[in-house]
């Protein structure tokens, strides 16, 4: 078991060699953003680690510069423990608190939509009266409304 303390939080936990930072953290309930859920595609889990890592992997060389890999800057969900090792959690890799909007959400709010529904009876046609449907449609909308019948042509 290997020791993994994480600054500023100030937690430190033991973990098994091959664990990665992100596991470690997680474990310790140190937050670290990881959108891609630790696949090392998002490159939010940034930290700085010093101690027993395996070397960068190919997601770490592609996803850092080469500068920031030389200043000890890994992603936390590629970083593997093979030894005791100090992670600084950087401030744009730290999950914030979630805060919940708890008040000054209640408003009244006019519902007034711009489609409504309305219910048509169209008589069924018959012998007497050959009329079209689109004909019998339009009486019907003129019968219960006054007026005309929207065009109802497809653009």
């Amino acid at each position: 078991m290997h020791k993994v303390s994480f600054q500023p939080a100030g937690a430190t936990i033991r973990v098994a060699a091959g664990k990665t930072v992100l596991e470690a953290a997680t474990a310790a309930g140190v937050a670290i953003d990881a959108v891609c859920g630790g696949r090392g595609t998002c490159g939010k889990c940034r930290v700085i680690a010093s101690g027993a890592l395996e070397a960068p992997t190919h997601l770490e060389r592609r996803g850092l510069a080469v500068d920031d890999l030389a200043r000890g800057y890994r992603l936390a969900c590629q970083a593997v423990v093979r030894g005791d090792v100090v992670v600084t959690v950087p401030e744009e890799s730290r999950v914030t608190e979630v805060r919940i909007l708890s008040e000054g959400g209640l408003q009244e709010a006019a519902h007034d939509p711009w489609v409504r529904r309305h219910t048509l009876t169209v008589p069924a046609p018959s012998l007497e009266e050959q009329a079209s449907d689109l004909e019998r449609l339009a009486r019907a909308w003129r019968a219960a409304y006054g007026v005309a019948l929207p065009p109802l042509g497809v653009r």
